[in-house]
């Protein structure tokens, strides 16, 4: 079997650049919002909860 293109990788939360470019294409280029961490509290930190 050919060896894959593409590898698969998972985070937690949403990477830098991903934020970066949501901050400017959907808030800052509309002159909405304080800060993306404002919108979404939950953007760069772990669930606030715990699935039992």
């Amino acid at each position: 079997m050919a060896e894959s293109l593409f590898k698969a990788k998972f985070h937690k939360g949403i990477p830098i650049a991903a934020q970066e470019l949501m901050w400017k294409v959907f808030f800052e280029s509309r002159g909405r919002g304080i800060s993306l961490v404002r919108h979404f509290p939950w953007i760069g930190n772990p669930p606030l909860f715990n699935r039992a």
